[in-house]
């Protein structure tokens, strides 16, 4: 749906229809050229988009939009790109504002052009700048499992072999797991050999495509149904969190990971800091110690976190930009590296404190509400 109009695209390339009334209406002067066969179609900012796709023995790499001056599909060059991910079919996309993240396709095997294989990686394209940016390697192979619904930035996932649902994040890189409720077992999955639907998700609420068991108990028979339910009531509490891939650039240690032990001091001064320290992260200006064993933490995640805890309020959004910035990458670049030092060290706390939620939070200011501000729950902290 767009502009609350139903289209239809063709899928091997071309062809647009459009629902007036009960009658389709064609609107391209195209035709089917199969050479975006499996491609990824989807809706942005009012336009038609597709990725990717295979035609004669090869894979598409860049995006095409449906003009509706021309009535053509016209590429998108990526030319602030100073590299561009190999072309792809059935790749996974979400959208966030004017990023465009993508993943989980099948790429052609370097040497023969008849056999495809998973792609493992994962790219973000900025449609303002036109740049493709490889953000690393995703942590889990998504096509053994099933599509639940698109969200738009995220997308749901049914591991049938679990069973669990598992909520794909790419904006903030992470991977929810949810448990599966009994009292939705009958919801469908997109599965192409059996149903040519799917269940979808708008405003907070789940349109389940549901199997309609006869007589309560008796097997299905193709009898299906959509039921609207909301999504805390779907999924529920999660039941674990995790990295949805390694950031480029940023190798993730593994969060809870521990060097060395902390030097014995003397008996009563040992026993009166273990009382005080326990449960607690020991922050220094040197380092960060958790039950008595020093974490691997490098100088600038350091610094933040002293920063946020040392003040006495909410932390200037600039101020933790001037301890991570480099003078020679661009605002946009120093902004990502910030962003992404703040996810780190979210994650490390709430897999070593076996948290669910994060202890870094982001804001408006209270004084000035133009700008952007850090707050951190210092209860869990002990600075030394």
């Amino acid at each position: 749906a767009l502009k609350s109009t139903l289209y239809f695209v063709h899928v091997s390339g071309g062809l647009v229809y459009k629902l007036e009334g009960d009658s389709l209406l064609r609107l391209d002067r195209s035709f089917v050229h199969k050479m975006q066969i499996n491609s990824t179609i989807l809706p942005y900012n009012d336009t038609i988009l597709r990725y990717g796709g295979y035609g004669f023995w090869s894979h598409r790499n860049f995006f095409t939009y449906f003009s509706e001056k021309t009535k053509e599909w016209e590429v998108i060059p990526p030319t602030g790109s100073q590299e561009v991910p190999r072309g792809q079919q059935d790749a996974q996309l979400t959208v966030d504002g004017h990023y465009l993240y993508m993943y989980s396709g099948h790429t052609l095997d370097r040497v023969n052009p008849l056999q495809t294989i998973p792609s493992k990686t994962i790219w973000r394209f900025d449609m303002k700048r036109r740049r493709w940016e490889h953000l690393g390697e995703v942590s889990k192979d998504y096509h053994g499992l099933y599509l639940m619904a698109h969200m738009g930035d995220k997308i749901l996932y049914l591991d049938q072999h679990k069973p669990l649902y598992i909520l794909a994040d790419p904006v903030h890189n992470r991977l929810v797991y949810y448990a599966r409720k009994p009292e939705f077992k009958n919801a469908v999955a997109l599965d192409r050999t059996q149903y040519r639907y799917r269940s979808y998700y708008r405003d907070s609420t789940f349109y389940l495509l549901t199997r309609i068991l006869e007589g309560g108990s008796e097997p299905f028979k193709g009898r299906v149904r959509y039921e609207l339910v909301p999504f805390e009531e779907f999924l529920g509490t999660p039941i674990s969190v995790e990295p949805m891939y390694t950031k480029t650039g940023f190798p993730w240690v593994p969060a809870g990971s521990i060097l060395g032990a902390a030097a014995l001091l003397g008996l009563v001064y040992y026993m009166r800091r273990r009382y005080q320290e326990k449960n607690k992260l020991v922050v220094s200006e040197k380092d960060v110690r958790y039950k008595r064993q020093r974490l691997d933490m490098d100088p600038k995640s350091l610094a933040v976190l002293n920063l946020l805890l040392r003040s006495s309020g909410e932390v200037p959004s600039q101020k933790v930009l001037d301890l991570v910035e480099n003078p020679n990458l661009n605002p946009d670049h120093n902004m990502k590296v910030k962003n992404q030092l703040i996810d780190n060290l979210n994650f490390r706390f709430r897999t070593l404190l076996d948290l669910e939620k994060d202890l870094i939070h982001d804001a408006r200011s209270e004084e000035d509400r133009r700008m952007k501000v850090y707050r951190i729950e210092k209860s869990y902290f002990l600075v030394r």
